[in-house]
């Protein structure tokens, strides 16, 4: 898809530190010391991943690397439920921006109300998984298309808006759509401009370095209402050391103050 680029979401947080994590305040999204987030390397240690997940050796795959131990999201799946009872529709349309192999479906569907999940990702990902969960989700390249489609009534970033050259562009294009917006492992800093760093990942996972942004909070809630949207929590998962700023990974929910 043009603005969707494969990202790295959710962060395993033993990065940080050692060398690995966030650092640099860059201007230029493109510079010469940053990682392509196409890399073939990174589908193919996902899809190997994933193939563990069929052969019932893992339960999801998150950041490329196989997951066997079950972590509800608590503060997600409680979100979603009770945007269920206020809804009192049938099912929630979800769209999962950068959902990867459904990573946050497949780790919370125990737990979900009664949803129509959709993942907007790169191509590749989704020609793998139209091959092989073909009838799991609604699977789209482009965020456009998927709102087109869909309708939807919720926006999940999890993880993913950050690695996006030009987010408020998507946040945008959703804001116009959906009622509900969550930020789930989310970075942001306590400052009034955005910050875009170098984010070293340890080559255990694969050797990279990607560029990431941190949102100002003050910026993104801005934003948000000038679409409508009020800001109604948050909370912190991890702080994050970046140097010169307060910085954490967040979960922030945002509901549009008319709901159609």
């Amino acid at each position: 898809m043009n603005e969707l680029m494969y990202k790295v979401k959710r962060k395993l947080l033993h990065l940080i530190g050692s060398g690995w994590g966030y650092s640099g305040d860059y201007q230029n999204w493109n510079h010469p010391t940053f990682t392509r987030y196409d890399d073939p390397i990174i589908f193919q240690r996902t899809q190997k991943a994933f193939e563990m997940v069929k052969a019932n050796n893992a339960l999801y795959v998150r950041d490329s690397t196989p997951v066997r131990t079950r972590e509800y999201n608590t503060t997600l799946t409680n979100i979603l439920d009770r945007i269920s009872r206020e809804r009192e529709r049938e099912r929630i349309v979800l769209l999962d921006f950068g959902g990867g192999m459904g990573t946050a479906y497949f780790q919370n569907k125990e737990r979900l109300p009664l949803m129509d999940w959709n993942i907007v990702e790169q191509k590749n990902l989704i020609d793998y998984m139209t091959k092989e969960i073909p009838y799991r989700f609604g699977l789209f390249t482009d965020t456009q298309d998927c709102i087109y489609q869909k309708d939807p009534d919720v926006a999940l970033f999890s993880g993913s808006l950050q690695y996006i050259e030009h987010p408020y562009k998507i946040l945008g294009l959703v804001a116009k759509t959906v009622d509900y917006i969550i930020f789930d492992h989310t970075t942001f800093i306590d400052a009034e401009k955005d910050r875009l760093t170098r984010q070293i990942i340890n080559p255990k996972i694969y050797p990279a370095r990607f560029p990431c942004w941190f949102f100002s909070e003050n910026k993104i809630k801005n934003f948000l209402s000038q679409y409508g949207f009020r800001f109604e929590s948050e909370s912190d998962t991890k702080s994050i050391k970046l140097k010169g700023v307060q910085a954490a990974y967040k979960d922030m929910f945002f509901i549009k103050t008319r709901v159609k």
